[in-house]
């Protein structure tokens, strides 16, 4: 919801980028997938969980932002790190 509300305000004050957009489009359709939430006693991370995962990585790496990520393992690396840090 908060994500919604800064895209729709980034919107009305003329702020949208594109990267904006697609970030958005990817994240619902993320949310569509039909593995979306695991089995009650499943610790792992579902189907959508790693699409939401592969989707962060790319901004992280075409932004190299939040820093830590990128300056510590290379844009080869942020996506098993994320990984490695959300299981």
């Amino acid at each position: 919801m908060l994500l919604e509300h800064f895209l729709i305000h980034d919107i009305l004050i003329g702020m949208d980028l594109d990267d904006e957009h697609y970030f958005m489009k990817k994240t619902l359709d993320n949310y569509t997938l039909i593995g979306r939430c695991p089995e009650p006693f499943d610790l792992g991370l579902g189907e959508a969980e790693l699409a939401d995962l592969r989707l962060i990585s790319e901004i992280i790496i075409k932004y190299k932002q939040p820093s830590v990520y990128y300056d510590l393992y290379g844009k080869d690396k942020v996506y098993q790190e994320l990984l490695k840090f959300y299981s």
